[in-house]
């Protein structure tokens, strides 16, 4: 299971893991991700409650020096940008979303990749609407967030009971403080220096 963590905590969103009972002839596995790791850290929270006590604050996932992405400085688009310009700042950072504030820097939305998700030939002109319309259109636009003070529990259970792959952080006047992915609460209960990672992803 720790192999399995650090994989994930490395950013790794899927893997196929092989039965250690399987033979050559006959070969038993299946895939897990990084959702279904955290729904058991999730289910077996109780083992896990110091650890989960821990505010964002105190878990230093937000530290400017911090290991996993979460502190990573976010450039955010404003509500005035359509969505293609969205999309080609989301891969021109090499980002799976962009957080988008309104014009007084408050966090209202998120563009992500999944937006492509389904998107019909006839729907392609919509990518020049601004990005607000364009994710009222393709789904609710309401994000996951919390605060410095939510704990580690509160924050793994929006992101398990929601499906979210990401939950963004905010201080009390809506402004966007970081972004807390899978990996980075997986990163908590992997057993190595995350100090040895450079790269950092939403």
């Amino acid at each position: 299971a720790s192999m399995v963590m650090e994989w994930f905590a490395l950013g790794i969103h899927r893997l196929l893991v092989k039965d250690e009972n399987s033979s050559d002839d006959h070969v038993t596995a299946r895939i897990i991700s990084q959702s279904d790791m955290l729904r058991y850290v999730f289910e077996h929270a109780g083992e896990l409650q110091a650890l989960l006590a821990e505010t964002v604050d105190e878990s230093h996932l937000l530290d400017p020096d911090a290991p996993s992405i979460a502190g990573a400085k976010l450039a955010a688009s404003t509500t005035e940008i359509t969505a293609w310009e969205g999309f080609q700042k989301l891969f021109s950072q090499r980002s799976s979303a962009v957080p988008i504030v309104d014009g007084d820097g408050r966090f209202i939305a998120a563009l992500s990749a999944s937006d492509l998700r389904g998107i019909t030939p006839e729907e392609i002109n919509g990518l020049q609407q601004p990005v607000i319309e364009f994710l009222q259109l393709r789904h609710s636009i309401t994000p996951f967030t919390c605060s410095l003070t939510h704990t580690l529990h509160q924050v793994l259970e929006i992101a398990v009971v929601n499906n979210a792959h990401r939950v963004w952080v905010v201080d009390a006047d809506g402004k966007l403080l970081g972004v807390i992915t899978l990996a980075d609460l997986l990163s908590k209960f992997a057993p190595f220096d995350y100090k040895l990672l450079h790269s950092k992803n939403i």
